[in-house]
């Protein structure tokens, strides 16, 4: 595993705060993790930054293809799952039992951060449902 999955495992995850990396550290996260994190402040924040560049490719290239073939399957590493996503008319071609994300959602979710697209899938895993809204921490 490396050093940012050592460092996610042990329940600390980042967020993007005017597009920086900003870590979100429990109190009970042990301190030679906290002091794991401080010496190897630079590669994380690199490691961060390269994955939500490529979450932002992902789902650009996910818009291209969905807009010419209407429905696409991927196997998600950021989800870890396997997904569909699907024009907004297309719902019902999707495979049951596969998890999906419309064209519309997929334009909500754009400038969500791989922690927090993590979070709605949980959410959309579990409750079902559709994306219809994302706002930020203050709003």
């Amino acid at each position: 595993m490396d050093i940012l999955g050592q460092i996610e495992a042990a329940g600390i995850y980042f967020t993007l705060e005017d597009g920086e990396p900003s870590a979100n550290i429990p109190e009970a996260v042990p301190q030679e993790v906290r002091e794991t994190l401080q010496r190897n402040r630079e590669t994380i924040k690199e490691k961060v930054l390269n994955r939500e560049h490529r979450l932002r490719g992902y789902v650009e290239e996910a818009v291209h293809r969905l807009k010419t073939e209407g429905v696409v399957y991927i196997w998600s590493s950021v989800l870890s799952d396997r997904v569909a996503f699907c024009m907004d008319d297309r719902v019902l071609e999707v495979e049951e039992g596969v998890l999906y994300y419309t064209l519309s959602e997929l334009k909500l979710l754009e400038n969500t951060t791989f922690e927090e697209w993590r979070q709605l899938h949980r959410a959309k895993k579990v409750f079902g449902g559709q994306i219809v809204s994302v706002t930020d921490k203050e709003g």
